[in-house]
């Protein structure tokens, strides 16, 4: 029998990262035991591509790394949490679906401004999710509105972590999507993708707080990795 060209591969989370001007999907695999992943080996990119990029554009690729840390520990710990169906797991599932739908807008080459909206919201519903899960109930999500630097007060009041300040900062750094409903911002392609890629680490800086899921952690507390690079590239 003949079938359809498509993607059939199982994983945890589909999502993708920036490389210079182009998103590159990234599955991350369901995985029994305890088995080592080499994060780069996750990207769906030729090895001579991505040699020449590491050689010719080092910030891009240690910039990729770490988008793929942020997407294991996010996608990981939405696996673990959605079992507890509860508000923590439907707002996590809707995260990751807006993380998901943006990485396919951005996989185009036109409409890219659509994705705004699908950015912001896997930030601001993986932030409400943890918040959720530490016992704030709707009204109280809620009346924190929108504002995502707000939202991040609020989770590190009750969970700090050593990434309090970047996590504050780079959520400060996305765009106000509520004013962005109904006029599509006038963004190049490489500024979409660092938003892409921003809203991810928040995303998953949101579910280490709630999670045992911590790779960033291990891997900035190894002095022979270069540390993670500005997201604006």
């Amino acid at each position: 029998r003949m079938y359809p060209s498509a993607d059939f591969s199982r994983a945890i989370l589909k999502s993708g990262i920036a490389l210079r001007d182009r998103i590159y999907k990234v599955n991350i695999p369901i995985i029994f035991g305890n088995i080592p992943i080499e994060p780069l080996s996750l990207v769906e990119i030729d090895h001579d591509e991505l040699n020449f990029i590491y050689h010719n554009y080092p910030n891009y690729l240690w910039r990729a790394f770490y988008g793929v840390l942020d997407l294991i520990d996010f996608g990981y710990a939405v696996d673990d949490l959605i079992w507890m169906n509860d508000d923590c797991a439907v707002l996590l599932k809707a995260a990751a679906s807006n993380l998901s739908i943006a990485n396919h807008i951005l996989s185009q080459e036109e409409n890219l401004g659509t994705c705004i909206q699908n950015i912001c919201m896997t930030a601001e519903l993986s932030i409400k999710a943890a918040l959720a899960n530490l016992g704030y109930d709707e009204n109280k999500r809620k009346k924190l509105s929108h504002n995502l630097q707000k939202l991040a007060s609020e989770l590190i009041k009750n969970k700090s972590m050593p990434s309090d300040q970047n996590f504050l900062t780079e959520c400060g750094r996305l765009p106000d999507y509520v004013k962005n409903r109904y006029k599509l911002p006038n963004f190049s392609k490489r500024e979409f993708l660092n938003l892409f890629m921003r809203s991810q680490f928040i995303a998953a800086e949101a579910t280490r707080r709630i999670s045992n899921r911590n790779l960033i952690a291990i891997t900035e507390a190894d002095p022979t990795i270069p540390k993670r690079p500005n997201f604006d590239l």
